[in-house]
């Protein structure tokens, strides 16, 4: 089984649990958190255990983490991500991005974030009149 982890827009967590089916996949269930402000990051890992225990499939059925790996939230994005590489590498697991984009650390293969524009993440001195 595959559980995939989308963490791309702002507030939500999407998790879906994905059954291969020869060449094809089937999404078997599927469900949407809520998360407003910064709590996503707060709520993803006890979704994912609730998400879990709803379709009640214990972590050795999972065989694939996917999570979207591209688009979206620079937070959410990372988030995502960085949750996805952390399961997979624990639970010796085999990682998968919407888009495949691999680095290697330690030996280690880690799916990166691909961002679709540059993060706004500081201050703007000018606009504050802080030069």
């Amino acid at each position: 089984m595959i559980l995939y982890l989308d963490t791309t827009e702002y507030g939500l967590i999407i998790l879906s649990l994905l059954k291969k089916q020869g060449k094809t996949e089937k999404e078997i269930f599927r469900k949407e958190f809520t998360a407003t402000g910064k709590s996503q990051s707060e709520k993803l890992l006890p979704s994912i255990d609730k998400f879990l225990t709803l379709v009640k499939v214990s972590w050795n059925k999972i065989k694939v983490i996917r999570v979207k790996n591209q688009g979206g939230s620079f937070t959410g994005l990372r988030l995502g991500v960085i949750t996805a590489n952390t399961l997979a590498w624990s639970k010796n697991l085999k990682l998968e991005g919407t888009k495949d984009d691999y680095i290697i650390k330690a030996g280690i293969k880690l799916l990166k974030p691909i961002y679709e524009k540059e993060p706004d993440i500081v201050i703007n001195k000018n606009k504050y009149g802080l030069d």
